[in-house]
């Protein structure tokens, strides 16, 4: 109800599902179309801190 005067608040209800499941990232489709590894998590913020 509340959701009529607020249209933030009406959104929320369709976007609870981002809140209530994990994420899962599989990149093995793109990895194995393109050849080429994931880059590590160290390697690229020590990249993108350069």
């Amino acid at each position: 109800m509340l959701g009529l005067f607020v249209p933030v608040l009406s959104e929320l209800v369709e976007m609870m599902y981002q809140f209530e499941n994990d994420y899962i990232f599989d990149n093995s489709k793109a990895q194995t179309f393109l050849n080429e590894n994931a880059t590590d998590y160290k390697e690229g913020i020590r990249e993108t801190l350069k």
